[in-house]
């Protein structure tokens, strides 16, 4: 018996994705603004990270392995490489609360690298999906920031002033991914339960099966 689908539940993944990033930054922040940098702290911040790591995990492994979503094949291989790389971050998150620090490469060009890598397979993944392309730009759109955001970072200047300077544009960046974020929420939202006769627009009239 196959299993459909739904355009909504489409949709909920995708919101699932795409909250994952918003939720993680807001507890960064929200750590940032109360000086919780103790080493309790820290655990729980890794923990939670850890949760939504998993949570992005199975998110693509659930809609790389229904090919029907994309409109090629290439879409679902792309999902299970992005599936891939959120499985190393909880290996390197569970390698900070376990004290094995050896994997742990935030705050370096190996995890600026990584999160071009995961820019360049979300523009592969997101355009085959079968859902508006005002959602795909804006998800694309999303990322960006992140990517220059992961780079400013590794090079923070010892200077006050430049480091002043640097850190203003990183939090013009981060606000830039939050806007993004919540339009693209907002736009996957309203294309779930979206009523009409428009077969352009109203996906869930396509099979999405097995």
């Amino acid at each position: 018996m196959k299993k459909l689908i739904s355009q909504k539940t489409l949709g909920l993944v995708l919101c699932t994705i795409f909250a994952v990033p918003f939720l993680s930054t807001t507890i960064l922040n929200a750590v940032g603004l109360f000086h919780l940098y103790g080493y309790f702290e820290s655990k729980i911040q890794f923990i939670i990270a850890t949760f939504f790591e998993l949570v992005l995990f199975l998110s693509y492994i659930f809609v790389g392995r229904k090919e029907k979503v994309f409109n090629n094949q290439s879409g679902s291989s792309f999902a299970l490489a992005l599936a891939l790389i959120s499985f190393v971050y909880v290996i390197v998150n569970l390698s900070y609360i376990f004290n094995f620090k050896v994997l742990f490469f935030y705050g370096s060009y190996v995890h600026a690298i990584f999160q071009f890598l995961i820019f360049v397979l979300t523009i592969f993944f997101i355009t085959p999906v079968k859902t508006w392309v005002p959602i795909k730009i804006s998800w694309i759109a999303t990322m960006v920031p992140v990517v220059i955001y992961s780079f400013f970072f590794v090079d923070l200047s010892v200077d006050s002033y430049t480091l002043q300077k640097q850190l203003s544009i990183m939090r013009i960046l981060r606000l830039i991914n939050y806007i993004l974020n919540i339009i693209t929420i907002i736009l996957t939202l309203v294309w779930m339960f979206r009523s009409g006769n428009s077969t352009r627009m109203k996906t869930s009239s396509l099979n999405y099966a097995d």
